[in-house]
């Protein structure tokens, strides 16, 4: 059976744009246990008269932005964007989480007219030990 930990956000926020119904909703924060699933939710919308062609999530790091997670083609393997496109989910699910999974995530789309990033970014904190793993002795 897999096992989801549940990402809680402390902090919400939307990312809204007023000019042709663009936006994307990504919490702030999120957090997860070293070993775990860990989910990063996501909803996104554009207009209705225009197609979806690509989702992506990508990680900055200190020196660089990185694509983990496309819509089509390569991901990192332990990856994948969860929820179908057509119906604006987004949601980031990262596989057996590591602590140098805690970084900062971003979320961006394109459709056949335009293409549109998240102005808001999720920092993702990992907990070193998971649920049943003791905490070694000093």
């Amino acid at each position: 059976m897999v096992r989801f930990t549940l990402i809680f956000a402390l902090w919400w926020s939307t990312d809204v744009s007023l000019s042709g119904n663009w936006g994307v909703w990504v919490p702030n924060s999120a957090y997860g246990i070293k070993g775990q699933n860990s989910l990063i939710n996501c909803t996104f919308w554009y207009p209705k008269e225009q197609t979806l062609k690509l989702r992506k999530w990508l990680l900055s790091t200190k020196n660089e932005v990185i694509v983990v997670a496309p819509s089509e083609g390569n991901s990192l393997d332990r990856y994948i964007i969860i929820g179908e496109g057509e119906k604006r989910q987004c949601t980031l699910l990262i596989s057996n989480t590591t602590l140098e999974d805690e970084e900062i995530y971003k979320f961006r789309f394109e459709t056949d007219k335009d293409k549109w990033s998240a102005k808001d970014k999720t920092k993702l904190y990992i907990s070193g030990f998971p649920t049943g793993e003791k905490e070694p002795a000093d």
